[in-house]
């Protein structure tokens, strides 16, 4: 058996350990303390530092939930509550059937008010479920039931908060109960209001809420030099249901990775295990994930300058493509080169990083980051079906090959493993393994309406600057100064971007380096539709118009990102008001380059203050 196979052994063993000792371990609960406790023991076990940091989290446990039929026959079904569902107290009512329910259509010519909502869960996309439960809300229901999306007896818990959006703070408690239930017996309950009509139901839910507990964060260190950056590795252990995926056997491979890591690096390297991933967010806040994270970016935040990137895991363990979420080309060039190295069972891709695990707050502050996953369908996400029997070897395999190697090369190493002329470089070329739209292609789509010739000359000086202070002979000076501009650059050009067609739902989410240029293709569609109405062509421009977006803002914070709302115009186009819509759409077209030009020139401020500390360092190295 090769050291590789002994690991991945050692990883399916104690993924096993930690679900048939622990079972479902929700923020805040017993099960996640104890969880929390092994794995700092384990820590100790293999030689490590280990200590534990506690923080504020709300616990929802579902103590007993039931649902029974009671007419036209009696029958029990299996379900589950929804996190963060109250209580439901021997509830009685009638079943009316909604299809998934996300259109105001589903509802029409149907009596909701008092009566028990069974919809049909969106199989496209899991997270609709929110959208689901506020229709349901909003037409009076008493209860939501909604069935599983996938034949096999499946249950699954996934958050739902009160509010459309998932803004950061305190927000209100759900008003009706939620619980899902498996496929088969949502398709009997259907089978059963086909034929007798009118379906009567009894609902009971032990919902116990704990508004303020601790849970824990544990942290495994292995010290190097401090004078170099360190690495640190994260996964979150508390999770629904089995969830083995997400996220035990990333804690079992994290863990792995802690006992195989060189026991004197150059570089120190922390492994992060965090609680309340999956939720906790005190005062049912609507951002409801990555609190032991979140936690451990603020109470650590003077020591964030010491890292190089953070790497984390979320979820591993099915699919057969590994996708490595990176905020760079740097980093992406990095992973390949190791890739190259292995041979492979499975097949990988790369992507610009997103909100939805813990690597998002160190990206927030301006840190590089790695987020592996191997998630590649939605089957067993969050569900009891996602058990160590079923788990994927072969990529469980794939991904600790290439990160035990890339650690054990770049934290043994003085010499700094980033390039961040690359990384620059592609902030104007793009990249598009990433899906990065660079300043040049921006260029192109904005034709002569929008300048970017400034923005990208300075950062072809950032470049050359950067190409004079490679290979100076003080590693230590010349990491802190790339360290600070890849974080001014990561923070101030890099964000997720909640995109809004509708006015109403917000679930299409975009990462992006300058997210408030994304409105030179509005300005483009609104020029070619000032051209369509020019020629006459009133339809071709009201289907351009309505191409762009409502709103964009930045999910958690809510803060605007450039965009514009031409659902006015778009109305008297319909209407017939021609002269008044063209005059309404040529001001916006003006406004809305005046407010590009204001944004480019911060993010032209941020590259010269990028450049500033560049060319600080080389100076003073020069004088050496």
């Amino acid at each position: 058996m090769s050291k590789y196979e002994e690991s991945v052994e050692n990883i399916i063993q104690t993924t096993s350990d930690l679900f048939y000792s622990f079972g479902e371990a929700p923020p805040g609960s017993k099960a996640s303390r104890e969880i929390s406790k092994y794995i700092g023991e384990k820590l100790e076990e293999y030689g490590l530092e280990a200590s534990k940091e506690k923080f504020e989290v709300m616990a929802w446990l579902d103590r007993k939930t039931t649902l029974s039929i009671i007419s036209p026959e009696e029958r029990e079904l299996a379900a589950v509550s929804l996190p963060y569902s109250p209580s439901a107290d021997n509830l009685v009512c009638d079943l009316v059937y909604v299809g998934t329910g996300l259109r105001d259509e589903d509802y029409l010519s149907k009596e909701i008010d008092g009566k028990a909502v069974l919809a049909e869960w969106d199989k496209t996309n899991l997270y609709k479920i929110k959208m689901q439960y506020l229709k349901a809300v909003k037409n009076n229901a008493s209860v939501f039931i909604v069935f599983d999306a996938f034949d096999g007896q499946y249950l699954r818990r996934l958050v739902i908060t009160a509010t459309e959006d998932f803004r950061f703070g305190a927000y209100k408690p759900l008003s009706i109960p939620a619980l899902t239930i498996t496929r088969e017996d949502g398709l009997y309950l259907l089978k059963l209001m086909k034929k007798n009509k009118k379906v009567r139901i009894k609902v009971n839910s032990e919902i116990e809420v704990k508004e303020k507990v601790y849970d824990y964060n544990v942290i495994g260190t292995i010290r190097g030099d401090e004078n170099y950056k360190g690495i640190i590795l994260t996964a979150h252990y508390d999770h629904w249901l089995a969830s083995v995926s997400d996220n035990l056997t990333s804690v079992a491979l994290l863990l792995e990775l802690a006992r195989t890591a060189p026991k004197n690096p150059v570089r120190t390297l922390k492994f992060v295990f965090f609680g309340a991933e999956e939720g906790g967010g005190l005062g049912y806040e609507p951002w409801y994930w990555i609190n032991g994270s979140r936690a451990y970016v603020k109470s650590h935040k003077r020591e964030l300058d010491k890292l190089l990137c953070a790497l984390n895991f979320d979820p591993i363990g099915r699919g057969k493509v590994t996708t490595f979420a990176v905020s760079g080309s740097d980093l992406r060039e990095l992973l390949e080169k190791y890739l190259r190295k292995l041979q492979l069972n499975n097949s990988y891709e790369f992507q610009l990083p997103w909100t939805g695990s813990d690597h998002y707050p160190f990206l927030l502050e301006g840190i590089p980051v790695i987020d592996v996953s191997t998630r590649n369908n939605w089957e067993y996400y969050h569900s009891n079906k996602d058990v160590p029997e079923t788990l994927n070897k072969s990529i469980i395999s794939d991904v600790f090959k290439v990160i035990s190697l890339l650690i054990a090369e770049i934290s043994t190493s003085n010499e700094f493993p980033l390039k961040p002329t690359l990384y620059v470089n592609s902030l104007i070329q793009g990249d598009e393994k990433l899906g990065l739209i660079g300043l040049a292609e921006l260029q192109k789509i904005a034709g002569a309406s929008v300048d970017l010739s400034q923005l990208i000359s300075k950062i072809i000086t950032l470049y050359d600057n950067l190409t004079k202070l490679h290979g100076k002979n003080y590693p230590q000076i010349v990491e802190h100064s790339l360290i600070s501009m890849y974080r001014i650059l990561n923070e101030t050009l890099f964000s997720v971007v909640s995109v809004s067609r509708s006015g109403e739902e917000e679930l299409e989410w975009v990462s992006t380096y300058f997210p408030n240029l994304q409105a030179i293709r509005d300005l483009a569609n609104m020029r070619i539709a000032i051209e369509l109405l020019d020629a006459g062509m009133i339809n071709d421009a009201i289907m351009t118009l309505s191409k762009i977006p409502v709103k964009r803002k930045v999910p958690g914070t809510e803060l605007d990102v450039l965009s514009i709302d031409l659902r006015d115009i778009i109305d008297k186009l319909r209407l017939g008001k021609l002269e008044e819509a063209y005059v309404m759409l040529k001001a916006k077209y003006d406004k809305l380059r005046l407010n590009l030009k204001e944004k480019i020139s911060e993010y032209e401020e941020a590259v010269a203050r990028a450049n500033n500390i560049v060319i600080s360092t080389y100076n003073k190295l020069s004088k050496s």
